[in-house]
């Protein structure tokens, strides 16, 4: 993160700080923000070690990817595409 101070006169003082976010911090900046999570990124499961229940997650998510199939929809990306140049 990076704030900007400006001190006496006309010259300009940068300071800089690193942020530490836990991971519901990042994935709700990350929403807010429309930012893309990294492909490598692992997502966590509420299932703690109860292995049917992850089982049962892993299976529904399974079947929500391939009911979601590719997105070959024009008219969607048209829109889509044209909100995104909006809020620019």
């Amino acid at each position: 993160m990076m704030t900007k101070r400006k001190s006496v006169g006309s010259t300009e003082r940068t300071t800089e700080r690193k942020v530490t976010l836990t991971n519901l911090e990042e994935q709700v900046v990350r929403m807010r923000k429309s930012l893309r999570a990294p492909d490598e990124i692992v997502l966590e499961h509420k299932a703690g070690n109860n292995a049917e229940l992850k089982a049962k997650l892993d299976a529904i998510e399974r079947r929500v990817l391939e009911a979601a199939g590719v997105r070959s929809n024009s008219t969607k990306r048209k829109i889509v595409s044209a909100l995104r140049q909006k809020n620019r």
